[in-house]
């Protein structure tokens, strides 16, 4: 479920062009930031941030990340950053050409709901849930697409935002 107004909040609507589907998307970023490997999956190899941000992209996961890392000691499961930046690109490529009526970039939206889940110490598929959770209300993304591309877990707690 969508913010309130949240389908009239944004000024130009929809882009005409598609959003990109994940053959497409870059591969192979290179790191500007590694997480702090203390915070991450003890299995998991240090999490590289793509380059291909925007500035406000980069400060908005920079963000997001804060708020796990200051909660990671008290979460009772690590939080996978890497299904996080995936969550993250993803409804960053879908909702691209999209404002709020406040004109701010409308991905300041879902990262909002990912960091008061983050702050919360809500596990990784509610994250991801929560980063997600406009793109098939409000984008040309689908639920299979987005059951595809994360989980049915993901894409259905997507939907209960």
């Amino acid at each position: 479920m969508a913010d309130e107004g949240s389908t009239g909040d944004r000024q130009g609507g929809l882009s005409e062009n598609p959003s990109p589907d994940a053959s497409t998307r870059p591969q192979g970023h290179a790191s500007v930031g590694v997480a702090d490997p203390r915070h991450a999956d003890a299995s998991a190899v240090p999490i590289e941030i793509p380059d291909d941000l925007t500035p406000l992209e980069h400060e908005l996961l920079a963000d997001l990340f804060a708020i796990i890392s200051e909660h990671a000691d008290e979460a009772a499961m690590p939080i996978d950053r890497s299904r996080v930046i995936d969550a993250f690109v993803f409804s960053c490529e879908h909702h691209a050409d999209q404002r709020r009526k406040s004109g701010e970039e409308f991905i300041t939206h879902p990262v909002g709901v990912a960091k008061i889940c983050a702050g919360m110490r809500l596990d990784t598929a509610t994250l991801c849930a929560a980063l997600l959770h406009d793109t098939v209300e409000d984008t040309s993304a689908s639920l299979p697409e987005v059951q595809g591309e994360f989980d049915e877990e993901i894409a259905t707690l997507g939907q209960v935002f």
